[in-house]
């Protein structure tokens, strides 16, 4: 996807994405994000839920022209939690890389993977998600990504509307080079959706001069 000079891209989907249970084949997804000098793209989907047993790589890249602004984040829910199933067996790795001006600024990379364990079982992913230094139990997280010359001005703001973040979410931020990185977390993906939705709407609308809102296809 791309925004030529000065244009303004939003980008959405229909639904959220889900990443079904594989018999062994990897599912691939890549997603570049390419920004002219003085354009606009807001990359917003509506969440990845990844099932039990899927085996999926993803890979988002951003390359941000001088003068250009990227808001770019993504909702996953590991497993379909509503229904009481985890994401314990498979594989996912889900990768985010910015280049502003040529230059790399950031690389991240989650991985989780069954055969990480010993013996190739499960314990991979589980040490993971359970470990405090990890996921902490929580199987719903997400990513907002600012990628512009402001972004260190834009710290304050963002860490004042993270601080309207519900208590059944954590939240935290940080911001360098010319970019911003939130995340927050959760043991309810619909908390965490929320959180991420009214954070996203109200960022949008105090930085970039965009109505308070989200697109209409979020609500229904």
């Amino acid at each position: 996807m791309e925004a030529c000079d000065g244009a303004s891209l939003l980008v959405t989907g229909q639904a959220a994405e889900k990443v079904y249970r594989s018999s062994g084949r990897i599912a691939e997804a890549t997603t570049t994000l390419i920004a002219g000098p003085d354009s606009l793209i807001e990359f917003l989907p509506q969440g990845t839920i990844v099932y039990d047993g899927a085996r999926f790589r993803r890979v988002t890249t951003i390359y941000a022209s001088p003068g250009s602004r990227v808001m770019a984040g993504e909702v996953l829910s590991l497993g379909r939690v509503e229904r009481g199933e985890r994401f314990t067996n498979g594989l996912l790795h889900d990768e985010w890389r910015v280049r502003a001006d040529d230059r790399l600024i950031w690389a991240d990379a989650l991985h989780l993977s069954d055969a990480d364990g010993p013996d190739n079982d499960v314990t991979g992913i589980a040490t993971a998600l359970n470990s405090r230094a990890g996921f902490a139990g929580s199987p719903a997280y997400a990513t907002f990504l600012y990628v512009a010359a402001d972004a260190k001005e834009q710290l304050e703001l963002t860490r004042r509307l993270l601080g309207d973040t519900p208590d059944t979410v954590r939240a935290g931020v940080t911001s360098f080079d010319g970019l911003i990185v939130a995340r927050w977390l959760g043991a309810n993906p619909a908390d965490v959706r929320g959180a991420f939705g009214r954070f996203w709407a109200r960022f949008r609308a105090d930085v970039i001069g965009a109505a308070e809102r989200l697109p209409t296809i979020w609500n229904i």
